[in-house]
């Protein structure tokens, strides 16, 4: 039990390491709330100001159900500490780094990855885009990545309880989790719910236990979520009908992106990040950073994406051989990511939003499949894995730190232009 635990500590610890340097290097002024949508679409000066401040702005509950209740009293009790704004804010971000790898590791461990490969394998995933580019900064998304793991671990565990007494609770608090940060992410249980019923021997037993524990689950949730209402300016209920038809405008007649190239996004990027480009916006704003679709234009890029890329499709290629032993842990992962594949097919006008999200299933998946290769090929497989680990690390790292100075300098070239 003890060794068991010292990876996943070890993950941890580095994941909040990574997440306060990622922080460190962040843009001077990406806390403003000017700062929203210059990278990549998203809201970082208004989730920065719904983690720190609780009288207004809490709008996005409808889709983000108790965000602000979760994070906002971390960032309090970080500060009665006597840490500064953006240091408390830093400081909960690593927490949150720390709690995902962890998470992240004790799933490869149930997944029955060889220890060495989960090392190797947490590296790749402190290195991939989906934490590089959205770990560093206050998102719903990290947040959301780390809940739809949590709920995963869950998932598997009320399953796995099915013979042996009460599984509802444990689905409750799953199918809470899944929802709690992002209400897109409940397609974690969906995967489970359909996992178990093809897999049970019981199937009405199954079924009982889906249903009453879904519905105490999302009651659960409600709760809460009237609680923040009460408590936080402009908070809302989750799933609310009128806020939800304006989200129509992010579907298909928006796109400007074909479905390869969301596949792509989401598939590749998540893990081997392309060259953003800065897209001219309204006179007077910075504009926007977009890497939807993107290939490298550097060798180092072109390698960690050619590297991902083979990794990917040598680990597939063992799956579609291997695929009859693959652990429930593995086929919830793998059903969440057809899910929501499915969803942000259709839904997001910058898809790379939600790589965050991806990028622990994602890699659970692939390195189960590639740790299906012959004993032989062990040393071989160790060695192509951190070639692969460190490919990745080195070029999304570079390209984060020229991203970050260049949308600096775009809010200020922004900000000069309109004080004339």
């Amino acid at each position: 039990m003890i060794q068991r635990a010292i990876l996943p500590l070890l993950a941890a610890l580095a994941g909040a390491i990574m997440s306060l340097w990622l922080n460190a290097g962040s843009a001077e002024h990406v806390l403003s709330r000017d700062f929203i949508n210059i990278w990549f679409d998203s809201d970082i000066g208004r989730v920065a100001d719904n983690m720190t401040i609780r009288d207004e702005g809490h709008m996005a509950t409808f889709k983000h159900p108790i965000f602000s209740i979760t994070t906002y009293p971390l960032t309090s009790a970080a500060r009665l500490l006597g840490l500064e704004r953006e240091t408390a804010l830093a400081a909960v971000l690593a927490l949150n780094a720390a709690v995902f790898m962890a998470l992240f590791v004790t799933l490869l461990q149930r997944a029955g990855v060889r220890a060495q490969e989960q090392a190797l394998g947490a590296v790749l995933c402190l290195g991939s885009g989906g934490v590089v580019f959205w770990f560093g900064v206050p998102e719903t998304f990290p947040f959301g990545a780390t809940s739809v793991l949590a709920s995963i671990l869950i998932l598997d565990l009320a399953r796995a309880r099915l013979d042996t007494g009460p599984a509802w609770p444990r689905w409750a608090v799953a199918t809470a989790l899944s929802l709690s940060m992002t209400i897109t992410n409940i397609v974690a249980a969906f995967g489970a719910a359909a996992l178990m019923l093809l897999r049970s021997s019981d199937w009405m037993r199954s079924l009982r236990v889906i249903l009453i524990g879904g519905t105490a689950g999302v009651i659960g949730l409600a709760v809460i979520a009237v609680v923040q209402d009460q408590l936080f300016g402009d908070a809302g209920l989750f799933f609310n009908p009128r806020a939800l038809i304006g989200e129509t405008q992010f579907f298909a007649s928006q796109l400007d992106t074909l479905l390869l190239g969301r596949l792509q996004t989401l598939f590749v990027q998540t893990v081997a990040v392309g060259p953003p480009m800065l897209v001219e916006g309204a006179p007077g704003t910075a504009g926007q950073f977009r890497v939807d679709a993107r290939w490298p234009e550097s060798g180092l890029g072109w390698m960690a994406t050619l590297d991902w890329m083979l990794l990917a499709l040598v680990s597939l290629g063992l799956i579609a051989v291997h695929w009859r032993r693959m652990p429930p842990v593995v086929a919830i992962c793998a059903l969440y990511l057809l899910l929501n594949t499915i969803i942000h097919l259709i839904y997001g006008a910058a898809v790379f939003l939600y790589v965050a999200h991806f990028v622990g299933p994602l890699l659970i998946v692939i390195l189960w499949g590639f740790a299906q290769k012959t004993e032989a090929l062990n040393r071989a497989g160790s060695i192509a894995l951190a070639v692969v680990a460190v490919m990745v690390m080195g070029s999304n790292i570079m390209t984060y730190r020229a991203t970050m100075a260049a949308a600096d300098a775009a809010y200020i070239a922004a900000a000069q232009e309109a004080a004339g």
